[in-house]
């Protein structure tokens, strides 16, 4: 069985992001993300085309991804919350809350819905 974190990130202004980090072999992550946008009715996916050497590693890319996507929208949304819903199969809170901070980021990281 394939290693699979989900994630959700929630903004200020209603989107959400659902995400999916996977573990393919032993040094190969990759993540999935859509993204649900209430203001245009639709939503869109991502799929990394790179094969990241660690999940943090990916977890900074979807990062990165999602912080540019906002602030290309022009209408200062930001991440509000992250959640890991199902647990934490390959980053725990402590590893996503550094690298939240990393990026200069203020949002609780929660699990299962728990700050």
């Amino acid at each position: 069985m394939i290693p699979v974190q989900e994630l959700t990130f929630q903004t200020r202004s209603g989107r959400k992001f659902l995400i999916f980090i996977a573990k393919h072999g032993e040094e190969c992550y990759q993540f999935w993300l859509r993204c649900f946008d209430p203001g245009v009715k639709l939503s869109t996916g991502y799929i990394s085309n790179i094969s990241h050497k660690s999940a943090e590693e990916a977890y900074k890319e979807l990062l990165y991804f999602v912080t540019k996507y906002l602030a290309a929208q022009l209408d200062g949304d930001s991440i509000l919350c992250a959640d890991n819903p199902c647990n934490c199969e390959l980053l725990d809170k402590t590893i996503q809350t550094t690298i939240v901070s990393e990026f200069h980021q203020f949002f609780p990281v929660k699990v299962n819905g728990i700050d």
